[in-house]
This record gives structure tokens, C-alpha cells and sequence, in this order.
């Protein structure tokens, strides 16, 4: 099955604060529908926010917008998984290394129609 169509904004590099860093602020008027088989997104060390595309599929979350999953990294939402910083909130590399994974597992258990 498909992961499902979304849209997603380009988007452009702006410099941040003098405390260094970069934010990516959306192109008003690029937006542009992407079919997709398959979406990875690399949230990153301060992981999901609340107005992020996680919201816009409904996918639960549990305390400090950290992504609620079951043993596997399965979502609230069929065919969406989560692992990492996304789900433990900031924690060391070797942590997420192993719990993505188990997800990458879970992930293919679920395309081959295994149970999850």
C-alpha cells in the first residue's frame, strides 16, 4: 500500500539567532503534492513538534509531544512508525541506533504482511 499523498512546502535556509543554528522557513507558494510509498523523516535531536506533519496524519503522542508506540515503534496510525529521539525525547546516539532498528524490523514484518 502507499504510505499516503501530502503536501510539503519547500523550504529555505535563514540564519538563526547569534547563538548559531538554522531554521528552515516554508516557501509561501510552493507547496506541491508528493505521492510517496515510503516517508523517513529525521527529526533530530529536539524531535517532533506539535505543529509538524505527525499531527497532520493524527498520530498519538505521548508526554512532551514524544511520539507514543508500541513495542516495534508502531504509531496510533497504520503504517506510520516511530523510534528514537522521536519517541524517548533526547537521549544518546547508540540508543536510537538500536531502537531504529528494531523499527527497520518492525517496519519489514509489516510490508510483508507479517504480524507487527
Amino acid at each position: 500500500g502507499r504510505a499516503g499523498d501530502f503536501a510539503l512546502p519547500e523550504r529555505r535556509d535563514r540564519p538563526a539567532r547569534i547563538h548559531g543554528g538554522l531554521t528552515l522557513d516554508p516557501v509561501s507558494g510552493t507547496e506541491r503534492d508528493l505521492p510517496a510509498d515510503l516517508v523517513l523523516l529525521a527529526l533530530g535531536f529536539t524531535g517532533p513538534r506539535p505543529d509538524d506533519v505527525l499531527q497532520g496524519f493524527g498520530v498519538r503522542r505521548g508526554g512532551g509531544d514524544r511520539v507514543a508506540v508500541s513495542p516495534g515503534g508502531a504509531t496510533s496510525v497504520a503504517a506510520i512508525f516511530a523510534c528514537g529521539d522521536a519517541v524517548r525525547g533526547a537521549s544518546l546516539v547508540v540508543n536510537a541506533i538500536a531502537e531504529g532498528r528494531a523499527c527497520a524490523a518492525a517496519i519489514d514484518r509489516h510490508l510483508r504482511g507479517r504480524s507487527v
